[in-house]
């Protein structure tokens, strides 16, 4: 079978770009969006959340080489998705956080993500079954 190309699929596909929507009356639906890009500099009252970023990166660095030497991909993927929370909320990382921490210190059987099908690897769980475990850890 061929591969996936721009020019096989353009026969086939009808692309609608919002800047090119009309109404009945040929009237644009949509005002023009103008964007340029605005340099931003970190202020002194941002200094707290630049040093949590820069934390966060760090630890994620930390975590995401160590699954790698373990091979265990699914722990970066979840050091992804950390790096991700820090810049989206500041509650949600540190609660992320909290909770990381408490399994660390908790019973051994708490430190892995999946503790009663540590057995298996998460790539093996059903779909649901990887939401039903992440519920049970959360």
């Amino acid at each position: 079978m061929s591969s996936v190309t721009k020019e096989r699929v353009q026969p086939y596909v009808i692309r609608t770009e919002k800047s090119r929507a009309i109404d009945a009356q040929g009237k644009p639906l949509f005002k023009p969006r103008r964007t340029e890009p605005t340099p931003v500099s970190p202020k002194e009252r941002h200094r707290d959340q630049q040093l949590l970023y820069e934390t966060v990166t760090k630890y994620v660095r930390e975590g995401d080489n160590q699954a790698m030497r373990e091979k265990r991909s699914y722990i970066g993927f979840l050091m992804i998705l950390m790096q991700r929370l820090v810049v989206s909320s500041t509650r949600v990382i540190r609660t992320t956080l909290e909770r990381r921490l408490e399994a660390l210190e908790g019973p051994q059987e708490q430190r892995t993500l999946f503790p009663r099908l540590s057995r298996r690897r998460p790539g093996d769980l059903a779909g649901q079954e990887q939401i039903d475990s992440s519920r049970r850890q959360g």
